[in-house]
């Protein structure tokens, strides 16, 4: 899609998706995660009133937006007519996220992610295949979103399937104070979380175009690639540092084992695009892509610092320190767009991401100590743990770069080569746990594969 489409369509969808997943975190209100997190068991009146209310906000939102999508547009002066188009439709992705939301409480409280999983892989197949399909018979951007509503429907009908919840509208007033009280802190750090992102969408957008958001846009989406890993791992860990909260030194040891685990896995994607992403972005993408490359390396460094923070969130909102961890991504969130719009408007937009990292290195250390005196100390040395295959695969690869070979296999080798020398440090110099992990997991599938009757 990235070769077909370039940067500017891209762009000009990174701006309707924009607007849609601000007007997204009014319309959730933070009810999700507050049921999630709770204690006590989820009541179907809990249920009932969270869609209701939902419900309620999203219609108003949805008819907002189709009434003001030119006004919006227009704030874009060099954006192209179709982006009040693509806002319009997009819209409609609101109700289905909403929709689906009661049967991903159930499942998500109950640990039932297999079930999960198969929606999110049966949904994401659908939105590669419609996007794919759309894109090479030559629909432009609307081609993304229609994949979009193709992929979020055929979810919610998994979803349902695996967690049915009888649909109603109810607002019973004790549920509806309960859920706006701990949501709306939910999502005010959210929204502090999430905030330093908006610059390309708004600052970028409008001083330099859609063409610029599109790699910005591009180079987050690819330099973060292990978060999206590292999204469903928060996804389980949340309710099982809730299941802790009151167990200080086990939310500590559990977020620790998590951290590494999620460290090893950017650290790897780092050392890859930082040695060898000039030359297999040239090779997958095309040259048109090449100037976002400064801002690829730096996403995919700060992605490491991100995952920890991430994971303090997590654990943090698990065993109820929600205003603190607010708190905390209010003042990141301060430093993070603050240094962006200075770096923007000094450098370009390289300054998008140097901005976040800047708020990210304030933050992580700061969330950290709210869970326990000495916390940051402790997790940050367990997680250095990372850095001993981190550098072995950037000197690998940097030995690979002085072959005199052609551009497109040079950048190939050196990924083959770094990601041996980075997976055999880890197993070699990582922890003992991690290790054990690895074996007990290998062992299921081997297990299969002989047969429950071979010795």
């Amino acid at each position: 899609m990235a070769r077909i489409l370039g940067p500017g369509p891209l762009g000009v969808f990174g701006i309707a998706l924009f607007v849609i997943t601000l007007t997204g975190f009014i319309a959730d209100l933070g009810m999700r995660t507050a049921l999630i997190q709770q204690a006590d068991s989820v009541t179907e009146e809990q249920l009932a009133t969270c869609f209701a209310l939902q419900q309620v906000v999203v219609t108003l939102l949805v008819a907002l937006l189709f009434l003001t999508a030119p006004a919006v547009a227009s704030l874009y002066y060099r954006a192209p007519p179709e982006l009040s188009w693509l806002i319009r439709l997009l819209a409609l992705d609101l109700y289905l996220r909403s929709w689906r939301s009661m049967s991903e409480i159930r499942l998500e409280r109950e640990l039932r992610y297999r079930e999960l999983a198969v929606a999110d892989v049966a949904g994401s197949t659908a939105y590669q295949v419609v996007a794919v399909g759309l894109v090479i018979a030559g629909w432009g951007a609307q081609s993304l979103a229609f994949a979009i509503l193709t992929g979020n429907v055929i979810r919610i009908a998994l979803l349902f399937r695996a967690a049915p919840w009888p649909v109603r509208l109810a607002l019973h007033l004790p549920a509806v104070r309960r859920l706006l009280r701990r949501g709306l802190a939910l999502q005010a750090g959210l929204v502090a979380s999430q905030a330093p992102r908006w610059i390309t969408p708004t600052l970028v957008a409008g001083l330099i175009g859609p063409e610029a958001v599109g790699l910005v846009s591009w180079a987050a989406t690819l330099g973060r690639k292990p978060m999206d890993m590292l999204e469903n791992v928060v996804r389980v860990s949340l309710p099982h540092f809730a299941r802790l909260q009151h167990d200080a030194p086990e939310v500590e040891r559990v977020l620790m084992r998590y951290a590494v685990a999620s460290l090893l896995a950017c650290g790897l994607w780092f050392a890859v695009i930082a040695m060898a992403g000039h030359d297999l972005v040239a090779l997958v993408y095309t040259e048109r892509w090449l100037p976002a490359m400064p801002a690829l390396v730096v996403y995919a460094g700060s992605a490491m610092i991100a995952c920890v923070r991430r994971l303090a969130i997590a654990a943090l909102t698990g065993v109820g320190r929600i205003r603190f961890a607010a708190h905390v991504g209010a003042v990141a969130t301060l430093i993070s767009v603050g240094s962006s719009i200075v770096l923007v408007l000094g450098i370009g937009f390289i300054g998008v991401p140097l901005g976040q990292l800047a708020g990210m290195v304030i933050a992580t250390p700061w969330l950290l100590s709210g869970l326990r005196a000495g916390g940051p100390g402790r997790v940050i040395r367990a997680a250095l743990d990372g850095l001993k295959p981190l550098g072995a695969g950037v000197v690998a690869g940097g030995f690979c770069l002085l072959l005199p070979a052609a551009t497109p296999a040079r950048g190939l080798v050196a990924a083959a080569v770094i990601s041996v020398v980075y997976l055999a440090t880890a197993w070699l110099a990582g922890p003992e746990w991690l290790r054990a992990v690895a074996r007990e997991e290998l062992a299921v599938p081997a297990l299969g594969v002989r047969g429950p009757g071979t010795p």
